[in-house]
């Protein structure tokens, strides 16, 4: 599930570097490829979405990005992603819980690039929220039962 939540971070991030929309969409088999290859490496996750997440942040200045898109993604990915990952080292339950959580509020994330229709085409934040949501419920009612 923090794995799904990266790499949905990495999809508007990605959006915002280059500044075209499409790229969110684009970033999902790239993200997947990352993750299979660090897999069969012996990379972490965490690791291979972290480091092509620095990637992107750099394109992102060199091409001259909205500062403002580019920092608010990038606090995004920092402060969903690192509580993501905290849930990595609790416990099952709690950091299952957790985990599911942060997918929730990455949610909220989604709406509000939805209605401002902005960073990412709406197709994908709609797309994010019937994702976030209902997953998040049904791994805490498989914890808690």
């Amino acid at each position: 599930m923090v794995i799904s939540l990266l790499a949905a971070l990495a999809c508007y991030l990605a959006a915002a570097a280059f500044e075209v929309r499409w790229v969110a969409w684009a970033t999902i088999p790239i993200a997947s490829a990352l993750v299979t290859a660090g897999a069969f490496i012996g990379i972490d996750t965490w690791l291979m979405l972290g480091g092509a997440s620095v990637v992107l942040i750099v394109v992102g200045l060199a091409l001259r990005a909205s500062r403002t898109a580019l920092a608010a993604q990038s606090l995004a990915l920092v402060a969903y992603g690192g509580v993501g990952l905290v849930a990595l080292t609790l416990g099952p339950v709690a950091g299952g819980v957790l985990a599911s959580l942060v997918l929730m509020a990455h949610a909220v994330w989604d709406v509000i690039h939805y209605r401002r229709n902005a960073v990412v085409p709406r197709s994908l934040a709609e797309t994010c929220i019937f994702f976030d949501v209902p997953l998040g419920v049904a791994v805490i009612v498989l914890l808690l039962t």
